[in-house]
């Protein structure tokens, strides 16, 4: 069994209730969630950490931007050290200014494989395991 280490639940804040999370799925998950909410360079002393999905959010996405999305998102996942191999697909609900996106990340780490949903809107971020 591998030991991805402990955390506390966040995505992107840190839980109120300050609980802790050691389940690799989830660990992992949330860790890759928050590496495509952060800015590049918005981890102090980590220049190259991030990327930030939601400034997709005010532009016209059509099919090359998805394209991109998700080859830019999926270079970001495989930063991680935990990650061996990873697809990322993209779909958008709403138009500019209104827009949702939807990614569906399926990682495969040392210890399984899994997938879950991360959607992101101009108010709202959700993390879904699948």
């Amino acid at each position: 069994m591998t030991d991805f280490g402990m955390d506390v639940w966040c995505v992107e804040d840190l839980d109120p209730a300050a609980r802790d999370l050691d389940a690799s799925r989830t660990l992992v998950g949330q860790a890759l969630a928050r590496r495509l909410l952060t800015p590049r360079g918005g981890l102090l002393g980590s220049p190259d950490y991030g990327y930030d999905v939601a400034s997709w959010l005010c532009r016209a996405v059509d099919a090359r931007a998805l394209r991109q999305i998700s080859a830019e998102c999926r270079a970001e996942v495989m930063k991680d050290e935990r990650v061996l191999g990873a697809t990322v697909d993209v779909s958008t609900l709403g138009a500019p200014g209104s827009l949702k996106l939807t990614l569906r990340i399926n990682v495969e780490t040392a210890e399984d494989a899994f997938s879950y949903v991360l959607t992101v809107d101009g108010v709202t971020v959700e993390f879904l395991e699948a």
